[in-house]
């Protein structure tokens, strides 16, 4: 008998694990996976390629045919008796703003989703179906077919991957995981103010839904101060994160206030010199910046050229991003912090610090000094500002081939050649980190499963900046963050936030590294960004200048609303009072959303009976774009809850316009309040938008370590190969940390 149980049991187990799980993938490219999934119909593979960032990216693809009507079959395996989840990536070619793909998704003949979505950039995209049509769900294959609908623009397709019973499937896998609040500590270095800002935030800000916890961030001005003077702040630091239990994120900063002015850089001059400083040019500019500006740039000074003081910011000069002494110090300077901080942490008498330290962040806001910045200190009104034309900057380029000259304007090819140098900085700033970090092995919060070098976060806006923004906004400044090996770090929130953050997540895990409090806009700005941030897998959210907003504890009443929030949240509702049945063949109806939510992904109806039904999001009465689309069976008569897995941005408008319809065409009831809106409610479900975004950004990271540990001969790789397969992400990339330990 209790071999029977046992066996029953064991049987159990096996039938709850095949219940939900990742059943099938195509892979666009892969011969024998085109094979294995009868890939049929118009259009032909190819491998887009271009550089993002530092990164020179090779995207395999599916390009349908361009014609309105083309189409591509294939079947997928599937778990019969269960829902299904389609995830589709698609790829959006490099240089090809204006890039808008529209077609139909078609599964066993039925169509289950209307896809129609402009291109941000070169980048991959993932979006998510449901398909839970009762005959559909039987069966143990599934034929998809998607077909274009926009004449003369065809669609990319990297890869689908089919799965049954999605969220259970990504508990199964571990895909979990805590998106931590933390406030930017002062720069207070009294222990009793220090400690008072901790037990503040820890006494007031109390998560109590979702997956969030508390922690704090501190700025590290690395370039300042010696060795000895770093222990003991590290020491102070994390006393108090240990004592109120909030893990630390250090942010090493050789900008803004950790700018190395009056530093000595061994050749008898300080790193606030000029020629450590960007250089401007202006064609407004008529003011002389002195003999040190003329000496630097010789035969190429002209009164337009300019510096980035005085400013309003102490007159603290932007430094240049090319000076190879500069950044060779930068570097050092990180070493030398990072080993302090790793003999601190080792030391017996710093108990509990390993597990308070949560990640790191490189620099604070690496930019240029550009028409953006505040630079009404500056003598004489510039117009059109444009940054850097430091001799450093300009030779670098050059050794690139391009000839950077902004007297006569600067072309695409300059401008392309600026912005990729910013990421190339950061690149830079992370090997220092990665240097030091492999070489001290400082331990941290997740030290059992991943490694710190890999907890390294850039720092970059997200939308359309100097240099490019003034030529096309398809080179955004999220571009920035694309390097090799670091995390990415976002700073602010661009609208649509589920285009750039759609991006960000498939290249791996990221965080809202800087939010600054003191915008001068609204709470509900701040609670949109804060409610975008969670829904689309950012690990970590930090509060810059909080302290400045809090004046009655402003700041920490709307941070703490946030925390409240329901894993599910009605963001709309309309109650039933003098309600009554309106019949007809479709209903229509105009929705105003709420500005502090990002996103919506649930519409509730009342319908006055069962059958096949059609929900359609537009983005106006007019039709001009789909927004989602939904095809349900609704069992009985009364509230039917219509999911939408693809979220709807609702950050970039005000309205959306929602139809509803049968498939049979036949005429059905509605019930409408007397204001001729529909009785019901519109929702943001977290939970299924944060598991989608960790299910996404797991994979990016198990599959970019697999693929540099195989560039680096690593052994022992087949198993982590055999989870990733499975679609065990989370598993597959903790394996592969292991094998690089070793």
């Amino acid at each position: 008998m209790k071999i029977l149980l046992a066996l029953l049991g064991l049987f159990t187990m096996i039938s709850a694990a095949s219940a939900s799980g990742l059943s099938d993938s195509l892979y666009f490219g892969d011969a024998q996976s085109q094979k294995t999934h009868s890939v049929r119909g118009d259009g032909y593979n190819t491998v887009l390629t271009g550089r993002v960032g530092v990164v020179d990216e090779k995207m395999p693809c599916w390009t349908s045919g361009g014609k309105s009507g083309s189409a591509v079959s294939f079947t997928l395996d599937k778990q019969p008796g269960k829902p299904f989840t389609l995830q589709v990536t698609e790829v959006y070619p490099p240089e090809a703003p204006g890039t808008r793909y529209t077609y139909s998704v078609y599964a066993g003949g039925k169509l289950v989703y209307i896809r129609d979505n402009p291109a941000l950039m070169f980048a991959r995209m993932s979006y998510f179906i449901t398909v839970d049509d009762p005959a559909l769900m039987q069966q143990k294959k599934v034929t998809l077919k998607l077909v274009n609908t926009r004449e003369g623009s065809p669609f990319r397709i990297s890869a689908i991957w089919l799965y049954s019973d999605f969220m259970a499937y990504c508990r199964d896998a571990g895909f979990d995981a805590p998106m931590y609040l933390t406030p930017l500590l002062s720069n207070q270095t009294e222990d009793a103010k220090i400690e008072e800002e901790f037990k503040y935030l820890r006494e007031n800000i109390h998560p109590t839904q979702n997956d969030i916890k508390l922690g704090c961030a501190k700025e590290i001005y690395y370039m300042h101060q010696d060795n000895a003077t770093w222990r003991a702040r590290f020491d102070q630091l994390l006393r108090y994160a240990t004592k109120y239990d909030m893990p630390i994120e250090f942010a090493f900063v050789s900008w803004w206030g950790g700018t190395p002015m009056w530093i000595d850089d061994g050749e008898g001059g300080k790193f606030s010199d000029v020629k450590y400083q960007q250089i401007c040019w202006s064609e407004t500019d008529n003011h002389d910046d002195g003999p040190e500006l003329r000496k630097l740039l010789g035969d190429r000074y002209d009164l337009k050229y300019g510096l980035t003081v005085p400013n309003r910011w102490s007159s603290t000069p932007w430094l240049t991003m090319n000076s190879a002494q500069l950044n060779k110090a930068r570097h050092r300077m990180i070493g030398e912090r990072l080993g302090v901080l790793a003999d601190l942490v080792r030391d017996p008498k710093s108990s509990g610090y390993s597990n308070h330290i949560l990640a790191i962040d490189m620099e604070n806001e690496p930019r240029y000094w550009d028409l953006h910045c505040p630079d009404e200190k500056y003598p004489v009104k510039r117009t059109n500002l444009m940054a850097d034309f430091n001799p450093c900057t300009v030779a670098d380029a050059a050794k690139d081939g391009v000839t950077l000259d902004p007297s006569d304007g600067l072309d695409y090819k300059e401008r392309l050649w600026l912005h990729e140098n910013v990421a190339h900085y950061q690149q830079g700033t992370y090997d220092a980190h990665e240097r030091a970090l492999k070489k001290t092995k400082l331990p941290f919060i997740n030290s059992a499963n991943d490694a710190l070098w890999h907890e390294v976060y850039s720092h970059a806006f997200p939308n359309p900046v100097f240099p490019m923004e003034q030529v096309t906004s398809y080179h955004p400044g999220l571009e920035w963050n694309r390097l090799q090996g670091c995390r990415t770090g976002i700073e602010d929130m661009a609208a649509p936030a589920a285009a750039y953050l759609g991006v960000a997540r498939e290249w791996g895990r990221w965080s809202q590294i800087n939010y600054e409090e003191n915008n001068g806009k609204g709470a509900e700005w701040h609670l949109r960004a804060l409610r975008a941030s969670y829904a689309y897998g950012a690990r970590f959210y930090t509060f810059y200048n909080w302290q400045s907003i809090n004046s009655e504890g402003y700041w920490i009443k709307y941070v703490q609303r946030f925390c409240e929030d329901k894993p599910v949240n009605v963001i709309w509702e309309n109650g039933d009072k003098g309600a009554s049945v309106v019949t007809s063949l479709s209903h229509a109806f105009v929705i105003d959303t709420p500005f502090e939510w990002p996103l919506m992904n649930e519409v509730d109806l009342n319908v006055n009976q069962p059958g096949d039904y059609i929900v359609t999001v537009y983005d106006s009465p007019d039709k001009d774009r789909v927004l989602g689309y939904r095809r349900r069976t609704v069992l009985k008569a009364g509230l039917a809850r219509f999911d939408l897995p693809n979220s709807i941005s609702i950050d970039d408008r005000k309205q959306v316009y929602i139809t509803i319809s049968r498939i049979d065409g036949k005429t059905f009831g509605l019930l409408i309040s007397p204001d001729n809106k529909p009785v019901g409610s519109l929702c943001c479900d977290y939970s299924r938008e944060r598991a989608q975004s960790l299910l996404i950004s797991w994979r990016a990271d198990a599959e970019s370590l697999i693929s540099e540990l195989k560039g680096r001969n690593a052994k022992s790789l087949a198993p982590a190969g055999k989870l990733l397969k499975s679609g065990s992400y989370r598993r597959a990339y903790e394996a592969e940390v292991k094998v690089e330990k070793q």
